[in-house]
Parts: C-alpha cells; sequence; structure tokens
C-alpha cells in the first residue's frame, strides 16, 4: 500500500484510535533513514517511524501541525530558537522511542529544551532499549507557558554505536524540542589545577572543571563574560569593587563545586558576597562531598539591585585537607562574587568594636561579642536580610525603632547571643529592652552572668502589632563593677529586640532616685534638654506635661502646635533628644496633667480608650515611667476610669511604673479627688500604684519651717497609703526658693538638705524631685514672686540638684 493509500486508508477511519494504531510500518526505523548522531541533537519530531506501539505509544492522537511527517502525532508549530515542530499533549504512560548512533562509549550530559505552564516533579526518563532508566526522573520547571523555553539536564551512559533510545512520559503537562547530547569530562578537578587554600577567599568563577554533571549541574548555559573559561557558564563581568567575574542565572536545583583545601580543621565564618534585587529566602546552602548540609539555609538579602552588593555570613565545620564543598542554588533570584573562608577562634570571644559597653549605657543587639558560632553566639541557623553591618552577622535587619541599625530578629528556643560591657559601679540597674512581636511570649528571654545564673528571672514580650512595631520590656539586675559577659538567652521565639538600655532606673525597681521635673513649655527648642540634664547632674527627669487639647481624647506637649505623634518643639523632635537621653543612662518619665491641665483620661470616654492613648506614648517614647499630675478639678469617674486604664497598661507592659502626683499639706493629702479618693480607685482597680508623689510646697503658713512642714506632710502622706490599702513607696516634690505666697514663703539650700537626709532616714521615701530645673538658678536673688527660670535664692547654678543628686 503506497503513502496515498496509507493516508486515505487513515482519514477514512475518521478519528478512531483503533485505525490509527494500526497504521504501522513494518518495522521500528530511524526517522529519515539515519540515526542521530551522539554527541549531538536529537530533534523531538524525529522520533522513529514504525507507528504507535512500534515508534511511540500514545493514548489519542492529537497535534495542531502534523504536516511535518505522515505518521505524525503530537506534533505542533514550535517558537523554540531552531523552528520547526515540538512534541506536546505529554500523557503519564506514553513513550517515543529515537534510534541514535554513538560515536564513543561513555558518560553524556542531555540538556532538554521543555516547556510548561507549571512545574512538574518526575515528568519523564530516558530508558535503552532493555528498559533500563538511564537518566533517573526528570523535572520540568514552571517555564511561563506552552511555547517559554528552558533547558534542563540530564546525565546518561551509553555503549558505543547503533541503539534505541526511549523518551518515558511518567507525567504529563510539559512540552519537548530537542535533546542535546555532550560528552562529560572524564574525572573533576580544581580550577587552575590548585585547590583554593581555606582560610581565604574562593572566587565564585572558579568553579571545579569536568563540566555538566560533574563540577556543575545548570539547566541552562547562560553568561555573558564566558571568555574567562572556556567551560564557563553563567558567568558575566562583576560590577563589585573587588572586578573579576560573578555567577548569576541561579536556578533552584542548581548547583557549582569547589575543590578546597582546608588548613585546620575547625569552625569557619563564610561570608558570601551578593548581590540580588528582592530578599529571596532560602538562597543557598554549602554541603560537603557526601551531601550533608553544612551551613543551613542562607537567605539573601536584597541589596538594590543585581549590581549591588552585601555580604551575607554563614559558618561551617570543617576537616583538614583536601575536600569539594557544593554551593546548591535552593532558590533564584542572586548574584555571588566569591565566598570568605574566616576561622572562628572559639574561645577568643571579643567585645564587638574591641571595647565593653560603659553601664550606665545602652547595648545594641547588633553589636554582639565576635568570636562566632559557639563562642560570640549559639544559633540553629543563619538567618538575616541586613547583614552588611558586620562580616559575622547573623540574625540581623534593618529596623524601624527609633535609634534606626538593625534589629535581632529569628529568635529562637535555646539560642543565645554574649555581650560585654562594663559596670561603673555596682548596684541595681533597670534594664529597659526594646522589643516587637506580632503576638505575645510568654518567657521569651532572660539575661544571664558568666557563671550561668540567671539575672532577670523570665522575661514576657507582649504582643505590640509586629516585628517592627516596637515596645519596652523592663527588668531589674544586680550587677557587680568592671568589666564582664552577659548572655541574652532566647528561651522561646517569635520577638524582635533592637537594644537593652541600663539605667540607675525608677527609686521603685532599683533604689532611691532623684528625679526633677522639666517643663518644655519653658524651652524654645528640644534640643536644650541634654545641657540642661547635664548641668544638673541628674540621672533621671520628668518631662512635664502632656495635656489633651481641645478637650480632645489626645495629648501634646506644651510648645508644640498639635498632638501627638507631633512632638517638633523648636528644631528638635521631643523623641529625638529623649532617646539621646536615654542612650546616656538618664532614665526618663513622661507627666501628664499638671496645675494647666488634664491627664488623658478627662477626656476619652472608656478605660480602653485611655489605656491606648498612653501604650502610644509608651510605644513613641520607649519609656518605662509614666506619672500623672493630678491638681484640676476631675470630671465623673475619670479616677476610676485612669485606674482601670493604667492598670491594664501594666499588664500590657511589664515593669511599667506609674506614679501620682497629688497636692500635699502638712496633714498629707485631700481627702477626696487629686488625694485620697484617687489612691481608693488605684487599689479597686488594681493598678500597682508604685510611687504616691507629695507635692511639698505652698503650705501657706508665714514663717514655718519649709523642711519641717514637708516632712510632716510626707509622714503623713505615707500613713494615708498604707491605709488604702497600696503598698506604694513616697515621693516628695519640692519648690526650690520662693512659693507663690504672699508674703512670699523660700524652701533654702538649707531646707533641701535637711529634706535629704530626712528621706534617707526614712525608706519609704524613695523619690526626690523638684519644681523645676529651669529654676535650679540665683538668676533673680530676692525676689519675692514665683518665677519660672530662677529660684529667688542666692546660689550657683544647679546647687538644689547637686543637693539631692547624693540621694
Amino acid at each position: 500500500m503506497g503513502i496515498k493509500d496509507r493516508l486515505s486508508f487513515a482519514a477514512g477511519c475518521v478519528a478512531l484510535l483503533l485505525c490509527a494504531v494500526n497504521v504501522a510500518y513494518a518495522a521500528d526505523a530511524p526517522s529519515g533513514g539515519t540515526p542521530a548522531a551522539i554527541p549531538g541533537t536529537v530533534l523531538a519530531e524525529k522520533y522513529d517511524t514504525g507507528g504507535q506501539g512500534s515508534a511511540y505509544n500514545v493514548a489519542s492522537v492529537n497535534g495542531t501541525d502534523n504536516g511535518y511527517r505522515p505518521d505524525g502525532v503530537d506534533l505542533q508549530t514550535t517558537t523554540a530558537t531552531g523552528g520547526g515542530n515540538d512534541m506536546g499533549w505529554t500523557a503519564a504512560g506514553q513513550w517515543f522511542k529515537y534510534t541514535v548512533n554513538v560515536a564513543t562509549a561513555g558518560t553524556y550530559i542531555v540538556t532538554f529544551e521543555v516547556a510548561a505552564e507549571s512545574a512538574v516533579s518526575d515528568a519523564f526518563h530516558v530508558s535503552n532499549s532493555t528498559g533500563t532508566n538511564l537518566s533517573g526522573p526528570v523535572a520540568v520547571p514552571d517555564t511561563g507557558g506552552w511555547q517559554d523555553w528552558v533547558t534542563v539536564t540530564a546525565t546518561v551512559t551509553l555503549p558505543a554505536g547503533t541503539q534505541t533510545l526511549t523518551i518515558d512520559q511518567d507525567n504529563g503537562g510539559w512540552n519537548i524540542y530537542s535533546a542535546a547530547f555532550v560528552a562529560a569530562t572524564s574525572s573533576e578537578a580544581p580550577y587552575g589545577g590548585t585547590p583554593a587554600p581555606v582560610p581565604g577567599t574562593v572566587d565564585a568563577s572558579n568553579y571545579d572543571t569536568g563540566g555538566q554533571g560533574i563540577a556543575y549541574i545548570v539547566t541552562s548555559v547562560n553568561g555573558t563574560a564566558d571568555s574567562y573559561r572556556s567551560d564557563g557558564v553563567d558567568l558575566e563581568v562583576a560590577s563589585d569593587t573587588t572586578g573579576g567575574y560573578d555567577l548569576g542565572w541561579t536556578s533552584a536545583g542548581q548547583w557549582f563545586r569547589y575543590t578546597v583545601d582546608v588548613a585546620t580543621a575547625g569552625v569557619y565564618n563564610v561570608t558570601f558576597r551578593v548581590a540580588a534585587p528582592t530578599a529571596v529566602t532560602d538562597g543557598l546552602h554549602i554541603s560537603n562531598s557526601s551531601g550533608t548540609d553544612l551551613s543551613g539555609s542562607v537567605n539573601i538579602p536584597e541589596t538594590g539591585g543585581w549590581g549591588d552588593w552585601a555580604d551575607v555570613t554563614a559558618t561551617v565545620t570543617l576537616p583538614a585537607g583536601e575536600q569539594v564543598l557544593t554551593v546548591n542554588q535552593d532558590n533564584a533570584g542572586w548574584n555571588v562574587n566569591y565566598l570568605e573562608f574566616v576561622p572562628v577562634e572559639t574561645g577568643g570571644e571579643e567585645p564587638y568594636g574591641g571595647t565593653p559597653v560603659v553601664i550606665p549605657g545602652t547595648v545594641l543587639a547588633e553589636n554582639y561579642d565576635t568570636g562566632g558560632q559557639g563562642a560570640g553566639y549559639n544559633v540553629a541557623s543563619v538567618n538575616g536580610s541586613d547583614n552588611s553591618y558586620r562580616s559575622d552577622g547573623v540574625d540581623l535587619e534593618t529596623t524601624s525603632a527609633p535609634g534606626g541599625g538593625n534589629d535581632l530578629g529569628w529568635t529562637a528556643s535555646g539560642q543565645w547571643f554574649k555581650y560585654s560591657i562594663s559596670v561603673a559601679d555596682a548596684g541595681k540597674y533597670t534594664v529597659s529592652f526594646e522589643v516587637a512581636a506580632p503576638n505575645a511570649v510568654t518567657d521569651a528571654f532572660h539575661l544571664s552572668n558568666s557563671s550561668g545564673t540567671n539575672l532577670t528571672g523570665s522575661i514576657n514580650v507582649p504582643a505590640t502589632g509586629g516585628y517592627q512595631a516596637w515596645t519596652t520590656v523592663t527588668a531589674t539586675v544586680t550587677l557587680p563593677a568592671g568589666e564582664q559577659v552577659l548572655t541574652l538567652n532566647q528561651d522561646n521565639g517569635g520577638w524582635n529586640i533592637d537594644d537593652f538600655a541600663f539605667s540607675t532606673g525608677s527609686g521603685v525597681t532599683a533604689g532611691n532616685v532623684f528625679a526633677p521635673f522639666e517643663y518644655l513649655g519653658d524651652l524654645n527648642d528640644a534640643n536644650q534638654l541634654p545641657g540642661i540634664l547635664s548641668g544638673s547632674g541628674a540621672k533621671a527627669v520628668i518631662l512635664a506635661f502632656l495635656v489633651p487639647q481641645s478637650n480632645e481624647c489626645d495629648l501634646a506637649w506644651g510648645g508644640v502646635n498639635g498632638a501627638l505623634p507631633d512632638d517638633t518643639l523648636g528644631s528638635t523632635s521631643v523623641g529625638t533628644e529623649i532617646a539621646a537621653l536615654q542612650a546616656k543612662g538618664i532614665t526618663v518619665a513622661i507627666s501628664s496633667g499638671g496645675a494647666g491641665g488634664q491627664d488623658g483620661s478627662a477626656y476619652c470616654s472608656t478605660a480602653a480608650e485611655t489605656q491606648a492613648l498612653y501604650q502610644s506614648v509608651i510605644d513613641q517614647y520607649h519609656v518605662t515611667w509614666l506619672d500623672f499630675d493630678l491638681e484640676n478639678p476631675q470630671t465623673s469617674g475619670q479616677p476610676a476610669r485612669r485606674a482601670q486604664a493604667l492598670a491594664a497598661l501594666q499588664k500590657a507592659n511589664p515593669g511599667l511604673v506609674i506614679s501620682y502626683t497629688l497636692p500635699l499639706g502638712t496633714g498629707g493629702l485631700n481627702n477626696g479627688d487629686n488625694g485620697t479618693t484617687d489612691l481608693a480607685d488605684a487599689k479597686s482597680a488594681g493598678l500597682n500604684l508604685n510611687i504616691v508623689n507629695g507635692m511639698a510646697m505652698d503650705f501657706g503658713n508665714e514663717g514655718a519651717d519649709q523642711a519641717t512642714e514637708a516632712e510632716e506632710g510626707t509622714a503623713a502622706e505615707e500613713q494615708q497609703v498604707k491605709a488604702a490599702g497600696l503598698t506604694s513607696t513616697i515621693g516628695i516634690t519640692v519648690l526650690p526658693g520662693t512659693s507663690d505666697d504672699d508674703p512670699p514663703v523660700y524652701f533654702t539650700l538649707a531646707n533641701a538638705t535637711t529634706v535629704l537626709n530626712w528621706a534617707k532616714a526614712n525608706s519609704y521615701v524613695t523619690l526626690l524631685s523638684f519644681w523645676e530645673l529651669n529654676r535650679d538658678n540665683g538668676g533673680c536673688p530676692g525676689s519675692t514672686t514665683d518665677e519660672d527660670t530662677c529660684s529667688g535664692v542666692s546660689q550657683s547654678n544647679y546647687e538644689f540638684s547637686s543637693i539631692f543628686d547624693v540621694f
């Protein structure tokens, strides 16, 4: 039967598969009569002749461009570079045979040009005439569409001579255009003939020789600067300062091998010089010749672009001697220029930057000690998206915290980081940790000393709203003087930390404290604050006042034209200056209310609204002490509403100190609002009112000794606090110099010394204060009126401060 007759017969069968499968040649034969040469390229359309069951097996006859050959099935016009037809309509169990002639027995790399709308695992394999699987399963990636072409590779070992190979379709959903066979080099060798020394730098372009399947595996051959080496793939001229060539076109499943010679067995930090336009999670890992993962998953940060370079670091443990390391590409989207191996001197821990952090002061989380894994830190895996800050950086990322820089994340149970500090004076310190977490974490971490003693107890991290929504939690530690190492132990994961600041704290948690008031409304610019505190020598300050604007549930600073978060006073943000004070170890408290204003509870309709308002203050300024100066008539239910809000606020912010500053007479606090009623409501709400601070001023008794009246009023106040069932300590706030009584009454320098000595003799007094720092100078001696800017008595600058400083 001639060709026309066979075609006529086939057409007569219409679309019956039964007819189609019986259209067969006498025997299987190569397409075109000549076996395809190997090495060489076999086109998918040139499967053998012989028809169904002989040259191929298909479940159905498809194809949209079968004019190429009379027995064509599953062929279509292709957009692949070579043109012609590709084979599609793949399905599990189908197969196509190809007769080939292998010039030389050996191992061959087969590069298949394929396309798929979605990834297909175990798509196909190559077998010989006995049915032996030569290639193992070959996966087809998601290429973007049926005509979007990429290459995938496999390795086969073939005898010499004419033979039949079968492409077995194990799962459907992909197209194939061709299979190119290239002889594999017989053995792997280091590039240049000499292993790269470790410690040292290994250029990514100097992967081993041996070719595809031996020195590297790539799914496609790319590169724009392959003249560097004859078997170069995926190389381009590097824009890095070091020059040379980088390796790009990364893709999941690709790998490159490097022969190295390790001088000394041990732990090494490996710094990868990488670039990526977007961050890549689990970008790569290093394995040894047995396939063991040495580095763990290494994340690639967003560097800004393919030519913008940054460092990421992992840790590997290597034996001594010559060995092969493999850089495995686990996810695509990054370039690498080199790998630098530096030994980790275990036991050689040192403070970051060479100098321990001075305490009081702030320890930045990213400045953990040097020494690497097992010495400066212990981590289960190396993460981080902004490790350019330091060569051995792990778990660091760019932070949105006010101080900027990096925070430390990827917390996990059992991890730890060490920090070298130098403590100026032995004693008790308040530690304020700046933390963030999307969900609350119980027993998140603790600080320990070099002997492993838990100094802080378990510290909980509240839900802050996200990994970059920051708040402060506090703890108390007792430290000896001198240089020492503290360990930040991660007991449970799920939180970030930016820094932890050590201060002598509020008197409630760390002994007695002198904390004068400073009224921001008296300042032209917030940048005056550091100079004032420096001159006074005070280690704590109460900034006044936050008050609602226009009878709204909001808060604003005096002198600032707008409610929080607006806080620019003059040229400077109040927050910037608060952060600067805190960095110097100065405790900052924020006071609401005052003689001319209310606290937020006056205009917030519920306790929850009031709580949220003051949480925003904590979040903006990272303070651990809020004061409420209560002097004005209060609205109905306000004392109870405020107490309920503050009790909930304390629960959400462990360690938060709350103080009430209240008018004081010689007989103690007022009976009622702005006095004993506020104490009763605090008790009822379960508020831990840490300090009840009496305003020991304006007693109105002409000729009376101001120190004596302050002592009498404070003693009576302490009894009232006890009677209310509270455990609050007591504060004394005086008015240095002239009071606003007529005739004038003076609180003198001698009175200050008397009150200091009395406070030191009565342990229930933990706070000394005065109104305000701007008055602490002799700029108006003899004045008979209450001044905001001077005391009215003869004194040197900050002389009242110098007396109370010793408290």
